[in-house]
């Protein structure tokens, strides 16, 4: 009986490791929201990376633990650097900013270990901007990082949607 239990588990282990290289190799994740404002007005907030805990779900309230520091003052270059018991270490620059059109960014986290892109995009629509938050990034050849990645859109997108919701308040109703 105990070898039969065995041969099963080491069956499901080899199909999922098998299964796994059926995976996308690479995740996605999008979410966009109207503001009633023109791309001028939002991208102070999203440029500013000082900014983010007013209007991002990372904030203190999540993680009281975390601490951030800035390098730069506005713009493409500039970084936000945080370590925290919830939200983990990580790095987040903006490599391009354009008022008209948003920002891109690179993400790490774990000191590298965990790299990927992503942009705040700027449309302008008859009822304002629409902004568009984008992530993206490989999953390679290891097989939990595939299966993770069927995950990613869930674990991100309603951070996306808080984050976003914040940022048409901060900017639709200014202090």
């Amino acid at each position: 009986m105990f070898k039969i239990i065995l041969y099963v588990l080491l069956g499901l282990i080899v199909a999922a490791v098998a299964g796994a290289f059926f995976l996308p190799s690479s995740y996605s994740v999008e979410r966009s929201i109207v503001i009633a404002a023109e791309p001028a007005q939002v991208y102070p907030a999203v440029s500013d990376l000082r900014t983010w805990n007013e209007w991002t779900a990372w904030t203190r309230e999540r993680d009281p633990e975390c601490k951030w520091t800035y390098e730069g003052e506005q713009g493409g270059g500039s970084s936000m650097i945080w370590n925290g018991a919830e939200l983990g270490q990580g790095e987040l620059t903006i490599s391009s900013a354009d008022p008209a059109s948003g920002i891109e960014y690179d993400l790490a986290f774990d000191e590298g270990s965990y790299l990927s892109k992503g942009a705040v995009r700027f449309e302008k629509t008859a009822d304002g901007t629409r902004v568009t938050w984008t992530n993206g990034g490989e999953l390679g050849n290891n097989p939990l990082n595939r299966w993770f990645g069927l995950a990613m859109d869930s674990a991100m997108g309603g951070d996306f949607e808080k984050c976003l919701e914040g940022l048409k308040k901060r900017v639709e109703n200014p202090k």
